[in-house]
């Protein structure tokens, strides 16, 4: 998946990115279909030397959220300022592997209390 998203645009010119990551590494890998971590990486610098302001999305499952301190700290060692994070949609392959992936009330809780506690958090 490794979509990058062009999300706002200033004078006719693009500012911010957004780079979908869902971890750091193999967690990434493990979760997509298309193993890019590394190329997503890649343009990640590309587009910060070109000084775009480049944020993250990581979806939030029981695959991924054990390893969210990790990914917090990899972003904060290559510099995106930003990372967003979005509860699983339960549709396509999502609905099909819920019980796989979907953290529970009790779980979810856990995630937003580690994070909150850990990170500078801005929630609109």
């Amino acid at each position: 998946q490794n979509l990058i998203i062009v999300i706002q645009f200033t004078n006719g010119k693009v500012k911010i990115f957004e780079i979908s990551l869902e971890g750091v590494g193999e967690v990434h890998n493990s979760m997509v279909q298309r193993k890019f971590f590394a190329k997503a990486v890649e343009k990640i610098k590309l587009a910060q030397k070109h000084e775009f302001l480049v944020f993250t999305n990581f979806t939030i499952t029981k695959l991924n959220a054990p390893f969210v301190e990790d990914y917090v700290h990899f972003l904060e060692n290559i510099g995106v300022p930003i990372a967003n994070f979005t509860k699983l949609y339960l549709n396509g392959k999502a609905k099909e592997h819920r019980k796989t992936l979907e953290l529970s009330e009790s779980e979810y809780e856990l995630f937003l209390r580690k994070i909150k506690s850990s990170y500078n958090i801005f929630t609109f």
